[in-house]
């Protein structure tokens, strides 16, 4: 079994590496099957009719341990089980040449470290890597034997040497994106001050966004550079903010939705960035009506309260749920949002109705709704039940 389990793994290698052959038995007949069924229970040990007689008793019997990887091939001659074993050779796992390696718009270099392969085996044109993205590294073969369980590889590391690494791919205004600076070289590396910033990309540019380094009306202070040990990381965080100073008075803004990266500064003169990540709006909404119960040509006084971590420029405020032929609720309200907290009210006149027949609004329990869209996206909502009476 644990020889069969060694050609199983080495036969899923092949098919990643470059496919492993598997030939279709002969069809046949249904007749034949019963009649192979019916004289195998009853023939003895290594005796046979056909092929598939001896398939169990060559499994159990045949020493194939010369060979790293093998399949056992049977036949039936003159009624006796002939058991051969056949060599099974490991297609060859090619290398990048070089000590470079370009694997989905990085560039990765070679070092003389061996260690065991990580990361997902993938193919990459003609040639094997193992793909640890997360970490900044790439492996290949140096030596495979799956006999042995030895999977060794040489590990290549993500130029520059240090990366950078989040989490996720979102943070939301009034919040803060974290991430690590990770040195996946094999020396030393050197952050330098002011360590990093953060760049918009906007309608194809990258821009630079203001980030205060002391305080306003004084020398910034001289930070220190930071040093790294291989496989070392440092955590960074930001705050999400614009910050800028109006003479001495630091000014601190949410910084708009979109999308950014961070920029880190290395030692002569290097740089290394992060991937892109999206920052998201902040809002939440409350609508909230001054009873729950009405009548028809009463007036639903509404207010919807909005707490917003950042500004947003042109957003736009739905009020709707109530509906019939004719009078049906349908608000909306086109502003910018500032930061903090707000309050919008807006009046409904319910139309008339006759008792027990509505001409226009049905009596009956309606959800009356808010939704807040910025950019035709709907990023905040809330909703709050009333009854309609005749």
């Amino acid at each position: 079994m644990f020889r069969k389990a060694l050609y199983l793994t080495a036969c899923i290698i092949m098919l990643l590496l470059s496919g492993c052959m598997v030939e279709n038995e002969p069809e046949v007949s249904s007749s034949t099957v019963s009649t192979t069924s019916f004289t195998t229970s009853t023939l003895e040990p290594g005796t046979c009719n056909n092929a598939g007689d001896c398939q169990t008793y060559c499994i159990n019997t045949k020493n194939c341990t010369q060979y790293t990887y093998y399949h056992i091939e049977t036949e039936c001659v003159d009624g006796g089980c002939r058991c051969v074993c056949v060599s099974d050779e490991l297609p060859p796992v090619l290398s990048p040449q070089g000590d470079e390696f370009t694997y989905r718009d990085k560039t990765y270099q070679k070092t003389s470290i061996i260690m065991i392969c990580g990361g997902d085996l993938t193919v990459v044109g003609n040639y094997t890597i193992w793909s640890d993205s997360i970490n900044g590294y790439i492996y290949t073969a140096q030596e495979i034997n799956i006999a042995e369980d030895r999977f060794m590889c040489y590990r290549w590391f993500e130029k520059p040497g240090v990366i950078v690494k989040s989490y996720t791919d979102r943070a939301k205004q009034g919040g803060s994106y974290g991430f690590d600076v990770i040195n996946v070289d094999v020396v030393e590396r050197t952050i330098e001050p002011p360590y990093f910033l953060v760049q918009r990309v906007f309608e194809g540019n990258l821009t630079d966004i203001d980030m205060l380094e002391g305080p306003c009306g004084e020398q910034a202070s001289q930070q220190e550079p930071i040093i790294l040990k291989p496989e070392n990381r440092k955590v960074f965080e930001w705050n999400t903010k614009i910050e800028y100073c109006n003479g001495s008075n630091p000014i601190s803004e949410s910084a708009p939705p979109g999308t950014y990266r961070v920029k880190i500064f290395l030692e002569n003169g290097e740089l290394t960035y992060s991937d892109e990540f999206t920052l998201e709006p902040n809002v939440i909404i409350d609508i909230k009506t001054d009873k729950k119960d009405y009548r028809s040509q009463e007036l639903i006084k509404m207010s919807v309260e909005l707490e917003s971590k950042g500004f947003l420029n042109n957003v736009s405020l739905r009020i709707f749920g109530i509906s019939g032929q004719s009078g049906s609720l349908n608000i909306r309200k086109d502003f910018d949002l500032d930061a903090g907290n707000q309050t919008l009210r807006f009046n409904y006149l319910i139309p008339s109705c006759s008792s027990g027949e509505c001409s226009s609004i049905e009596p009956g329990s309606y959800n009356v709704r808010a939704l807040l869209y910025y950019e035709g996206e709907s990023i905040s909502s809330d909703s709050t039940k009333v009854n309609i009476e005749p």
